[in-house]
């Protein structure tokens, strides 16, 4: 009687530390999983010369829109010249 109650216990204390010992495993893994995948999508919405070239688009348009502003005033100028 008392033999079958320590098994009993014993392997209730293995099926415990079984079960708590796969639910770390499992929310481990779920918080791996979770971290590559917001870093994946924060990649992709982040890509890296996406902002740069953006930016480099921005600046050029810029100039242009300068030399454009620059080239109707020197127009201006030579049309009261004549």
């Amino acid at each position: 009687m008392e033999t079958s109650v320590v098994s009993v216990l014993g392997l209730v204390t293995f099926a415990l530390l079984f079960i708590v010992s796969g639910g770390v495993v499992y929310l481990t893994l779920a918080e791996w999983r979770d971290r590559r995948r917001q870093e994946k999508e924060k990649r992709e919405n982040k890509l890296p010369g996406a902002g740069r070239r953006q930016e480099k688009e921005k600046r050029v348009e810029k100039v242009r829109d300068r030399r454009q502003e620059k080239e109707k005033r020197v127009e201006k100028v030579r049309d009261r010249r004549r």
